[in-house]
């Protein structure tokens, strides 16, 4: 039997910036003509994942040691090179990165056709990277020239189902893979053909095989599931065969690890075993399997992963009770309790010399630890919640990210992706704004909103808080600085009489408020010329102010249903607004007619922006979509995917180059506007 196969495409990923995003010129879309409509998506903009090492901005204060590791979900597998010095990661979101072991990031490996990655391994060589997924595709990563040469040899369509295990056999000859579908198979790694499929084995399988392991040998594969116990096979070399040797009948079987004794030089060499269980425990088996030698307990609840060190002296249990052990083999003996997961642990590995223990977690988080110590070294993260809020910085040269972790991070475009942390007011992130106005380098601001009301106030560059305003009023949905950057806007959440409010930037001293709206007021926006401020109500109106002089001048209703989403165009001529049920209108500023509604959407739009040059409108969706809308013809241009879930916040940079969208996915991606593609009217 031949697997299918196929190559990674490429050409798909021509227009992403791989290590910096290159200047475009602010001019560069308005000379364009737009020819959209027969080309492929990836021609318009294409995203860029940013890369995070703990560098220093400017004066911004540091994240301690706190990498960035940009799973969107969970991590479920690790592994650990040959030589202990780079440590493999995957899990949700189906990104492979590869992590130096001081943690920084040496690369991303992202194929288009990938889903979620349950396992991952080395060869014994450490020259190939063997990737299961939860779609069944298997890939072969050739690493021999190095990480930054990483090419995708091959990819197998390996099961029907989620693979769960692979492992590679010690002489680097045959790859053997397990899935959920029950099916057990092994592979020529020299011709890509399947040698074996143990099909016998499918109808006698109670539940599926999610361990595996070549005995150091190579003459006997083992593996394990939840409800028969451990199952052994006899492989030979010439023609892989199965052979039922043994069945070690020990139920809930969760995790299991091998480890070489006796004479390695021996033609047999000797290995005995340890299982994890769902009851909490650790069985550690005789040599010829017979017999529990010893029980590590200690665990609250199931055992995920165990590892022992390649001396053999430690073992490594993770568990869903959130912590780490690590046990002394000989005397069964507890060394270190290991806290610093908040989720279920998913898989543990010890590196080749012992000294390192890297753990992952359903939290998102890898960390690293010292065995002799059982010391936190690192812990490589991303943010820990679903991104609100995203604003470029005036010059372009930074993001800075709001999330319901309570913290605001700055990514430096251009770079390898620098970060740093404001942390604000222990409570999740809302708005964030940056002070867009002329003055804005003798007066970095950025303002900042949270779900408890309050609404602070940064110098940016110096990572100083200024002020807090601190009322008893509802969540500030939205916050806006004037174009002056004078005043800075703020929008409540539910209450009796929601209203806008308008703050002294200097002092923070309140100085009017805008009131008439009978419902939430959700987002709002400062005309750039002139003292108009826009704000989009969840009683189906827009309403319409003179904010200098407190009055309201216009409302625009009825809208089909809550208006969530508003904003100017950059000459002031338009206003575009979006509704809850998915319409977006642009409006005539000048009489407050309506010109345009856009069709097109699918559901929710959440934000909504104007090119700097005000000839495209992009918009963020609850589907996952970037879209884009040219103005003039109210034609939609394209859609496109790269986030995993719902998309909460789009900025597009002032010098028109590149657009930031965040996610509750909790990752921030750069699209940059490809220079290849003619816009006209």
């Amino acid at each position: 039997m031949h697997p299918i196969e196929f190559n990674s495409k490429t050409d798909l990923k021509k227009w992403i910036v791989a290590g910096t995003i290159a200047a475009i010129a602010a001019t560069a879309i308005s000379g364009l003509l737009f020819k959209l409509k027969e080309r492929n998506n990836s021609d318009l903009v294409s995203p860029h994942n940013i890369e995070i090492e703990p560098n220093s901005i400017a004066k911004l204060q540091e994240v301690p040691i706190f990498p960035r590791l940009s799973h969107q979900g969970s991590v479920k597998t690790i592994a650990f090179s040959p030589d202990g010095e780079v440590l493999a990661s995957g899990g949700g979101g189906h990104l492979l990165r590869l992590w130096n072991r001081d943690g920084t990031l040496q690369k991303t490996l992202e194929p288009d056709y990938f889903s979620e990655i349950e396992t991952l391994a080395y060869s014994p060589d450490g020259r190939q990277l063997a990737v299961g997924d939860r779609s069944g595709i298997i890939a072969l990563w050739d690493i021999s020239e190095g990480v930054n040469k990483a090419r995708l040899q091959k990819s197998i369509i390996a099961h029907q189902d989620a693979v769960w295990a692979i492992a590679y056999r010690s002489d680097g000859k045959y790859l053997a893979s397990s899935s959920r579908d029950k099916t057990i198979r092994l592979w020529n790694l020299e011709t890509g053909e399947m040698v074996e499929d143990f099909s016998d084995w499918q109808d006698i399988l109670a539940k599926p095989i999610h361990s595996l392991r070549f005995t150091p040998d190579r003459q006997m594969l083992i593996g394990a599931n939840t409800w028969d116990g451990v199952f052994f096979w006899e492989v030979t070399d010439d023609a892989p065969r199965e052979s039922r040797s043994q069945l070690l009948e020990v139920r809930s079987v969760s995790a299991i690890a091998l480890q070489e004794t006796g004479n390695k030089k021996s033609e047999r060499s000797e290995f005995q075993l340890a299982t994890g269980t769902l009851n909490n425990n650790i069985l550690l088996w005789n040599r010829d399997r017979t017999e529990v030698v010893r029980s590590f307990e200690g665990h609250e609840q199931r055992i995920n992963s165990i590892d022992f060190s390649s001396d053999g002296t430690i073992l490594a249990s993770g568990s869903d009770d959130y912590t780490v052990r690590l046990w002394n083999v000989k005397t069964g003996k507890l060394l270190h309790i290991l806290r610093g997961h908040s989720e279920r642990i998913t898989d543990v590995v010890l590196s080749p010399n012992g000294q390192f223990l890297a753990t992952a977690s359903e939290d998102m988080t890898v960390n690293l630890w010292k065995v002799e110590s059982g010391e936190l070294l690192q812990t490589w993260r991303r943010h820990n919640g679903s991104i609100s809020a995203i604003a470029f910085s005036p010059d372009s040269q930074w993001v800075a990210s709001g999330s319901l972790d309570h913290q605001i991070k700055f990514w430096q475009v251009g770079e390898s992706g620098a970060i740093a942390t404001l942390l604000g007011n222990g409570d999740f992130v809302r708005a964030i704004a940056f002070n867009q106005a002329s003055n804005w380098q003798s007066s970095p601001l950025l303002a900042s909103s949270y779900g408890s009301g309050k609404i602070t106030l940064w110098n940016w560059q110096e990572g100083r808080k200024l002020w807090t305003i601190d009322r008893d009023f509802s969540e500030v949905l939205d916050i806006s600085f004037s174009p002056d950057g004078q005043v800075l806007a703020s929008c409540s959440g539910e209450g009796d009489e929601p209203h806008v409010q308008l703050w002294n930037v200097e002092n923070g001293e309140l100085l009017t408020e805008l009131k008439g709206h009978q419902d939430t007021i959700y987002a709002i926006a400062f005309h750039p010329k002139e003292p108009i401020l826009a704000t989009a109500s969840f009683d189906q109106t827009i309403g319409l102010w003179d904010w200098q002089k407190g009055e309201q001048i216009d409302r625009l209703a009825p809208q089909t249903t809550e208006a969530i989403a508003v904003t100017f165009s950059p000459d002031g001529d338009m206003l575009a607004t979006a509704t809850r049920d998915g319409q977006i209108k642009l409006w005539n500023t000048k009489d407050w007619t309506e010109l345009k509604v856009l069709n097109g959407t699918r559901g929710i739009i959440s934000s909504l922006t104007f090119s700097p040059d005000g000839r495209l409108l992009v918009t963020g969706d609850r589907h996952n979509l970037l879209s884009f809308w040219n103005v003039q013809t109210a034609e939609k241009l394209s859609s496109l995917t790269g986030h995993a879930s719902a998309i909460n916040s789009v900025s597009f940079s002032p010098d028109g180059t590149t657009i930031a969208t965040g996610s509750d996915d909790g990752t921030i991606k750069f699209w940059q506007i490809s220079p290849h593609i003619d816009i006209v009217h």
